[in-house]
Parts: C-alpha cells; sequence; structure tokens
C-alpha cells in the first residue's frame, strides 16, 4: 500500500479529496444537525476549537513521527533490493486531506452560523455550503501548487545533476586528451598539450592542483640537454640535438607555466595576481632544472631534494620548509629567498650567491658552502654540523648576528 501510494501520489490525493467532499456533503445535507445551534456553542466557547486543533496537530506529529521510524527501517531493508521510487509521503498526503477538510468544516459551519439570520435562510444556507466547498477548493488548490513547485524543484534538481554530470565528462575527456598530447614525439603536439592542461585549469578549479602535479612530473622526467656540435656532425646527431632543443622549450614552457600559478607573497603584491592553490607542495624531486629562473617563486614545502639548479635564479623564492637535500646549487641566485625552516642538508652551493638571506632554523648539515656571497645574511639557530663554508665568510657573518 505503502508503494502504491509513493508511486501515485496524485491518484491518491485526488481519491482523498473526492472522498473528503462527498462526506462533507452527506454531513451537511444528510445528518440532521443543528448547525446554527453547533456554531452559537463554538463561539461561546472559543477554546474548544484551539483545543481541538491542538490535540489534532500532536497525534499527527506522534503519528509522523512512530511512521517516519518505521519507514527508515523499511527503506533501509528495500534499498538492498531496489531503489526507491521517487514520490510524495503518504503523510503528507494524509496532512493536507485534513487540512483540507478542517478548512472546509470550519468554513461552512461559520457561514452556516450566519445563514440563519438571513432574509432568506434556505438560500443563505445553500450559499453557505457553496462558498464552503469553495474554500476547500481553494485549499487544496494551494496543495496542488506546492505540488507542482515540488515536482519543478526535482526536475530542476535532476537537470543540474545531469549538466554536472556532463560538464564533469568533458573535463575527464579533455584532461585525458591533454594528457596523451604529452606523450607526442612531436614537441609542437607537446606544447599544445601544456597549454591545453592550463586552460583546463584556469575554467576548472577543481583540476587546479591535479594539473600543477602534472607539470611537475613532467619536469621531473628524465632528459638529457642537448649537446654542442661539432663541424662533422652526422645527420642523426642533427636530429638528436634538434630533438632535444626542442624538448628544452617544451620544459620551459612547463615551468613558466608553474612559475605563473605559483608566484610568492612578494610577487603577489607587485603584480596582485590571484595563484592557483596555496596549501600544495610541489614535487620536483631531482628534477633537471639548471638556468631555471624561479624568482619570487612560491616552493614553500617543496620538495627539490636531488634537484638540479645549477645556475638557476631564485630570488626571493618562498623556500621555507623546503626540502632540498643533496640538491646542486652552484652558481645559483638566491639573493633574498626565504629559508627559513629549509632542509638545506648536503646541498652543493659552490659559488651562490645568499645574500640578505635569513637562515632561521635552516639544516645546512654537511653542505657545501664554499665561496659563497653571504653579505647580509643572518644566521639564527642554523644547523651548521660538517657544513663547508670559508672562514672568511664565517668571521663576516659573526659580524651580522
Amino acid at each position: 500500500m505503502k508503494d502504491f501510494i509513493e508511486d501515485q501520489p496524485r491518484l491518491v490525493a485526488l481519491v482523498l479529496i473526492l472522498a473528503e467532499v462527498a462526506v462533507l456533503v452527506l454531513l451537511v445535507t444528510q445528518v440532521p444537525v443543528d448547525w446554527p445551534a453547533l456554531g452559537r456553542w463554538l463561539r461561546l466557547h472559543p477554546l474548544f476549537l484551539g483545543k481541538l486543533a491542538a490535540l489534532v496537530a500532536a497525534a499527527a506529529i506522534t503519528v509522523r513521527l512512530w511512521w517516519r521510524l518505521l519507514s527508515r527501517a523499511l527503506s533501509r531493508y528495500r534499498a538492498r533490493r531496489t531503489p526507491r521510487p521517487v514520490g510524495v509521503s503518504w503523510t503528507v498526503v494524509a496532512g493536507a486531506a485534513l487540512v483540507v477538510g478542517g478548512v472546509a468544516w470550519g468554513a461552512t459551519t461559520l457561514l452556516l452560523g450566519e445563514a440563519d439570520r438571513a432574509r432568506d435562510p434556505g438560500a443563505a444556507r445553500v450559499e453557505a455550503i457553496k462558498t464552503g466547498l469553495g474554500s476547500a477548493a481553494g485549499a487544496t488548490g494551494i496543495f496542488a501548487l506546492l505540488l507542482a513547485v515540488r515536482r519543478q524543484t526535482h526536475q530542476e534538481l535532476t537537470a543540474a545533476d545531469v549538466t554536472f554530470d556532463a560538464t564533469e565528462k568533458r573535463v575527464t575527456e579533455l584532461y585525458a586528451k591533454a594528457v596523451e598530447q604529452l606523450g607526442s614525439p612531436k614537441a609542437s603536439v607537446r606544447l599544445g598539450g601544456l597549454y591545453a592542461l592550463d586552460r583546463l585549469g584556469q575554467d576548472n578549479e577543481s583540476q587546479r592542483e591535479t594539473i600543477l602535479n602534472m607539470f611537475c612530473a613532467y619536469l621531473r622526467m628524465q632528459y638529457s640537454p642537448p649537446d654542442k656540435l661539432s663541424e662533422g656532425a652526422t645527420p642523426e646527431e642533427h636530429e638528436r640535438h634538434e630533438a632535444r632543443s626542442q624538448e628544452l622549450q617544451v620544459r620551459r614552457t612547463a615551468l613558466r607555466l608553474l612559475c605563473l600559478h605559483r608566484p610568492s607573497d612578494a610577487y603577489l603584491r607587485l603584480d596582485g595576481l590571484r595563484p592557483w592553490p596555496g596549501d600544495i607542495a610541489l614535487d620536483l624531486n631531482a628534477a633537471f632544472l639548471p638556468g631555471a629562473n624561479l624568482s619570487m617563486m612560491n616552493l614553500k614545502g617543496a620538495s627539490l631534494a636531488g634537484a638540479n639548479l645549477r645556475g638557476a635564479n631564485l630570488r626571493r623564492a618562498d623556500l621555507s620548509l623546503a626540502r632540498l637535500t643533496g640538491a646542486m646549487l652552484e652558481g645559483a641566485d638566491l639573493e633574498g629567498a626565504i629559508v627559513g625552516n629549509a632542509n638545506l642538508a648536503g646541498v652543493r652551493a659552490a659559488r651562490a650567491s645568499f645574500r640578505g638571506v635569513r637562515f632561521t632554523g635552516t639544516n645546512l648539515t654537511n653542505a657545501d658552502l664554499s665561496d659563497i656571497d653571504f653579505q647580509g645574511a643572518y644566521l639564527t639557530r642554523a644547523a651548521l654540523t660538517a657544513a663547508r663554508i670559508d672562514p672568511a665568510a664565517t668571521n663576516s657573518m659573526s659580524r651580522r648576528f
């Protein structure tokens, strides 16, 4: 029975309304009730209607609560077998029918009481009954309107779900196609794949972290830079040199896109950019990035262990909490970089520039810091165990404490 009510809510509601109308007509026309006297008594005892309404409401709430508990138990059992159809609960239909019946009864009672005072009581009683039934029809129309609103809302939600699913499917297809392009042997196709991923991230915020990870993964791939061609180079050597040169441009593009979406706070203050998610730690372990331009880039918490950063530009980059163990920083420029609490254990940074860098809580254990420019640098709670530093640089720093 409950399944039928949920599957055919409008039919059940119509049957209940017609039954109520028939009962009201029978009560008014066939049952010998002194309606005027009943109306006068109710006017003399107005609290009776309030008590009756409160009692009916309490009973309806109690029945609904008990039935909801039972319905949940039944729904859990039924959900294991078949999906539950979308429908209107029978309690809602019963409540609507109760309200419609109450409106019809109350309006008819009051109007019949007033009809006795008219010049033509018989005609007035007929009009009172018609008006009472009209009130019931109006209440029924209100519930029908609410049902139509509910149906429209359900349709809109369904359409929104369909649109969302279509969007997610399209995003997945675009992402898969762009990643496939990155595996192409042609540099132009790989460049197109990078820019396709970038465009996808611009339009879909939820995909940005995945796309940044893809850029990092591409930069972590093994790569050999192009060698200088000799005068008697063979066609194969020319072809290999050209392929590596083109791959270098692709990698530079990936790095530029990565830097564009991960600017440091200093760069943000200058250009007012809105970066992609700032809580992601980039994974650039063992990346081949000699001479890379990483200035003013947000590398907070990034992993650059074993990365080749020889001659890289890291000016004013945020390397706080970053892990650069074993990284190659020979000749790199880190002027004004933020390296607080970073792990630089075992780095090789000969001839690098650390001007104005504050080494607060930085781990420099076993680091090669020979022939380094420490002008304006500060060392606070830094670990220098077994670090190789020129005595002149040490004396210079000691005067900066």
